[in-house]
């Protein structure tokens, strides 16, 4: 099963330095966030030991895309009704593990254009 890597920006969640909010622009990102909260520019990779939790989108074959990630599975659980055992049944996708690399620290007002794409790179093992 291949693996694989997405940049984001995300956000540090209140004081427990947890990264949340996790999109591919900054102004959203930030619209997310509290005011105190720092603002990263990120790289999130498939990893079965990794802290965080993530969809992977397989509706478009051609162009995976990790989204909804989250640092606690439940969080993700609840974004899809009948859950996502039901959704990797209907071959639209699968839940991953991941790792978070911070890149650098972004200010928010001057990085307010920076914006990653939201499309997965597949690693070669």
């Amino acid at each position: 099963m291949s693996k694989y890597q997405q940049e984001f920006v995300a956000s540090t969640l209140q004081d427990t330095g947890m990264l949340w909010n996790f999109f591919s622009s900054v102004i959203v990102t930030k619209l997310e966030s509290d005011e105190n909260s720092k603002v990263y520019h990120v790289s999130l990779e498939e990893d079965p030991n990794g802290d965080y939790w993530a969809w992977l989108d397989l509706k478009d074959k051609q162009k995976p895309e990790i989204t909804l990630v989250f640092p606690y599975r439940e969080s993700m659980e609840i974004c899809f009704p009948y859950g996502t055992k039901v959704e990797e049944q209907r071959g639209y996708g699968r839940v991953i593990r991941c790792k978070v690399e911070k890149i650098q620290e972004l200010d928010w007002k001057r990085d307010q254009v920076f914006h990653v794409s939201p499309v997965a790179k597949e690693m070669k093992e």
